[in-house]
């Protein structure tokens, strides 16, 4: 059981601009724990989440050569890269669910973003054709993997955006001892007024958020460990780079919005390479687990993948799948990569596994722990991965081991798709297809009558 109590409770011609930069650039059960000896105190490892806000897959320079990110190309040359990772919904808020719990946010009742701050605990959706209220907010009583991680003595911090809720539903009251929630200079603006000696300035939002962070390392005097979580309003619109990075892509030949677009994604490099300084700079990196991610695919274009964030496209690759990068030192091969299909619900269990925990003790987690396969090259205990958004008649896909997939319309519509040799979901070959369309079928529906979702169309 688990031992944890709980309170209870752009326009299209965006789009076309950067089709300019990127053609041519380019649901399970626990596993057991590990078979490694539990911890010790001082030798559980840190942890540091970097958790970027609508950032594609081919948003990175080791991808895409447009972009300038030389740190977070090296934590990839330095760890190990998941070439095939999906978030559990293409959606801001529900997609941070997710994560923090490793429980899929359909199943919680998170089907949208949380919409703005009045009162009610869920909201309807006119355009969603299931009529499905979503949730405002995470229940208290649901556990995140900070608050498990404060049971194995973890001091925690959460630096950026929250957006799963207001008042007493942030993040201090979900297992964060010390929080930088700037609602302030949220995805709506880039820049934050700051005050420092009587001299009121501006600040970029990013730096701002990193400055907390690397003054935390900096001062980290406890010896247990700690969790850093640091999930940026970066890259998310409006489209505002700090002016010396855009200037930066002015000088390499880009203008307008992609100088600015691109500017944002260096800022978080920036960002990454100050953190991952710091911990070096104070002898921790040996102990230090690093994940870098996103929560859903981008608002432009993605190209060569289908789709983006935008309503109607949104459980196409351009914005399923995400970027995944993990540095656990003396383990993950620097350099490596595998393609296995891996799901941002799988950081909960994993983290838990990492720390000397039993993933088990948490039985309604979704997610799986990724160190069998990371230690020891043995497959996830999973056969398929399930999508699940309400905005709109396409809300739905189930990506199969072998990378068959099915995208689902409400009034029964599929269509079918191999995404391990079709990754721009050209093709539909449901008609040519139709048992394997049956059976990816035949997953969706007993997935949705096990997360009570099964509508009649």
């Amino acid at each position: 059981m688990n031992t944890l109590v709980k309170k209870a409770s752009l326009p299209l011609i965006l789009v076309f601009i950067f089709c300019v930069i990127t053609l041519g650039c380019h649901s399970g059960i626990s596993n057991a724990a590990t078979d490694q000896e539990t911890p010790t105190p001082k030798s559980k490892p840190n942890f540091i989440v970097f958790f970027v806000d609508d950032l594609g897959y081919y948003d990175l320079g080791f991808r895409n050569e447009v972009l300038h990110t030389p740190n977070i190309d090296q934590l990839a040359s330095d760890g190990l890269e998941f070439s095939t990772a999906y978030v559990p919904s293409p959606t801001c808020s529900p997609s941070r669910v997710g994560l923090y719990t490793g429980i899929h946010p359909a199943k919680l009742s998170f089907f949208r973003h949380v919409m703005g701050s009045g009162p009610g605990e869920f909201r309807s959706y006119e355009a969603d054709p299931a009529g499905l209220l979503s949730r405002s907010y995470l229940p208290l009583e649901e556990v995140t993997y900070a608050e498990a991680l404060k049971e194995l003595n973890y001091n925690t911090l959460f630096a950026g955006k929250w957006h799963i809720g207001r008042g007493i539903y942030t993040a201090g009251n979900q297992g964060f001892d010390t929080v930088l929630d700037d609602r302030s200079g949220g995805s709506t603006r880039k820049h934050a007024p700051v005050v420092e000696n009587g001299i009121s300035k501006e600040v970029y939002v990013t730096d701002m958020l990193t400055d907390t962070v690397v003054n935390y390392i900096e001062s980290y005097d406890s010896e247990e460990p700690f969790l850093v979580q640091l999930s940026y309003w970066n890259v998310h619109t409006p489209i505002i780079g700090r002016k010396d990075l855009v200037e930066f892509y002015h000088q390499r030949g880009l203008g307008g919005i992609a100088a600015e677009y691109a500017a944002q994604i260096t800022a978080i490099d920036e960002s990454v390479g100050r953190v991952l300084s710091q911990i070096e700079e104070k002898g921790l990196s040996e102990n230090t687990v690093v994940i870098f991610t996103s929560d859903q695919g981008s608002y432009f274009p993605n190209l060569p993948l289908r789709g983006s964030k935008a309503v109607g496209t949104a459980v196409y690759e351009g914005a399923a799948k995400v970027p995944f990068l993990i540095k656990w030192p003396g383990v993950t091969q620097p350099g490596s990569k595998k393609d296995d299909h891996i799901s941002t619900l799988d950081v909960f269990p994993t983290l838990m596994d990492i720390a000397g925990a039993d993933p088990s003790n948490f039985p309604r987690l979704d997610g799986l722990s990724l160190t069998h396969l990371i230690k020891k090259d043995q497959p996830l205990k999973r056969e398929h991965l399930v999508l699940y958004r309400c905005y709109d008649a396409q809300y739905a896909a189930v990506i199969a081991n072998d990378g068959w997939k099915i995208v689902a319309y409400r009034g029964k519509q599929f269509e079918l798709y191999n995404v391990d040799t079709d990754i721009a979901e050209e093709n539909d070959v449901s008609a040519e297809n139709p048992e394997k369309l049956a059976e990816l079928v035949a997953v969706l529906r007993e997935w949705e009558k096990s997360a009570d979702l099964l509508i009649e169309d």
